[in-house]
């Protein structure tokens, strides 16, 4: 229920969100760098996530992979 991950920092701009595990499903919403959500699904590298009220799939790259930095 409390597994989450943080998203990477790069430079302040805002990570983005997709409708599916896929770049060509389009967008549907962004949030900041940095930011700490929770994983509610996964699909190959892609983890399905929600942050206040945005569900969304983050592409592997804009994942941190180590918690015990914000990947800056």
């Amino acid at each position: 229920n409390k597994i989450g991950v943080n998203t990477k920092g790069y430079n302040g701009n805002p990570i983005s969100l997709y409708k599916k595990p896929n770049i060509k499903s389009g967008l549907c919403g962004g949030i900041t760098a940095e930011t700490p959500v929770s994983i509610i699904g996964c699909e190959g590298g892609w983890l399905k996530v929600k942050h206040n009220q945005i569900t969304g799939w983050i592409r592997p790259e804009d994942q941190c992979d180590n918690p015990a930095t914000n990947c800056n």
